[in-house]
């Protein structure tokens, strides 16, 4: 089981010293010291909460629960438990490329008309080559999507809307495969934004109205058009109805002490 005690956000500041001295010191006493010559560069860290106004929450903790109190629990179809980001076995669903995904009932709360606000937050670890399978997904199967992530096989996603309709997307987005990332998308009214490890990547204003509709919250499977199938590790999905603030996405990267790969 996943516990979170709390979350680090990473701080990064330069000083100028003249020659001197730095002095560490535990429980009242100096249990080291170091020479301080030129610049030091000094990293700390300070407690922040992660947003938690999600309306729906997948940490994936033994089981697939929405864990926002919402009741958006998804139906599972053979992907499996894996280890997260952390190595806590059973603590991330694992898709196979071939015929895994899970499926949440529609709900308004997951629908994106272009006149509101919605975000995603999400940790995959790319297995391979993938080609089109989506993280995430709300379209029936053979249908226009509402949205859409589709990953290509150089390692690329984009966000995308209206697919197989009157499509629009972001830029394309590279990441490394076979490690974990964490992904943050956001889109206010038509301006959508990602994030990849904290980091702003790209944003696009779209110019077509998105499409919404009826069909289940896919996840690991492109369903509009035909079945693509997503192809890695799934991991702390969340779904906001707001864009998150800079500290807050950085929160959400750097919960439970992660501090990249």
């Amino acid at each position: 089981m996943k516990i979170t005690i709390f979350s680090l956000i990473l701080f990064s500041m330069t000083f100028s010293f003249a020659q001197s001295q730095m002095y560490i010191w535990k429980n009242g006493a100096i249990t080291d010291s170091m020479a301080i010559t030129n610049d030091l560069k000094i990293s700390f860290m300070t407690n922040s909460s992660y947003p938690t106004d999600y309306v729906a929450y997948y940490p994936f903790s033994g089981n697939s629960n929405d864990m926002s109190g919402r009741g958006h629990n998804p139906t599972i179809t053979n992907a499996t438990l894996i280890a997260d980001r952390f190595g806590q076995s059973n603590s991330a669903y694992n898709f196979n490329g071939t015929n895994n995904y899970i499926s949440i009932p529609h709900s308004s709360d997951f629908n994106y008309s272009g006149s509101d606000t919605i975000a995603f937050s999400y940790w995959i670890n790319v297995n391979g080559t993938v080609n089109n399978g989506a993280v995430i997904c709300k379209a029936n199967p053979g249908g226009v999507s509402n949205y859409c992530t589709p990953h290509g096989p150089d390692s690329t996603f984009l966000f995308l809307i209206n697919h197989y309709g009157n499509a629009n997307g972001t830029n394309s987005v590279k990441i490394l495969p076979n490690q974990w990332h964490h992904i943050y998308i956001s889109c206010a009214q038509k301006v959508c934004s990602i994030f990849v490890d904290g980091v702003y990547n790209t944003s696009k204003t779209f110019t077509v109205t998105p499409s919404t509709n009826s069909a289940p919250l896919y996840l690991g499977d492109d369903t509009d058009g035909n079945h693509e199938y997503f192809k890695g590790g799934i991991d702390d999905i969340r779904v906001y109805r707001r864009v998150l603030s800079e500290v807050e996405i950085q929160s959400l990267y750097h919960e439970g002490g992660w501090i990249g790969n």
